[in-house]
């Protein structure tokens, strides 16, 4: 598999280096991540406490550690819906872009070959 092309894909089949979340915590702007999460300027914002570096970093913040799709998938012991047994579930085919269930087809794809 081509390494650099999936690194930064979520286990939901996000693609993270489109994410303005991730792209203001690689650049350590709090006040980029204060307007991605529409906080008011008076709200504390920190990279250290609101940046996100992926579901699959140990850096993420509070809403990644929420995600259902994530929660699943570690209860799975997977490393993406594409490993599941399942995909794709009725969960993904309702709350997932096609770009995203694209992306873990092809990953799963790969993963058979």
């Amino acid at each position: 598999m081509q390494r650099e092309v999936f690194d930064n894909i979520a286990v939901c089949g996000y693609d993270c280096s489109q994410c303005p979340a991730y792209k203001a915590t690689l650049r350590g702007d709090a006040e980029a991540l204060r307007k991605v999460f529409t906080l008011p300027p008076d709200a504390p914002c920190s990279v250290e406490k609101d940046g996100c570096l992926g579901c699959k970093s140990s850096f993420r913040n509070e809403k990644v550690c929420d995600c259902h799709i994530r929660k699943c998938n570690s209860a799975k012991k997977q490393n993406s819906c594409a490993e599941c047994a399942t995909f794709p579930c009725d969960y993904l085919k309702n709350n997932l872009s096609a770009p995203s269930l694209a992306r873990l087809g092809i990953l799963r794809k790969k993963r058979q070959d």
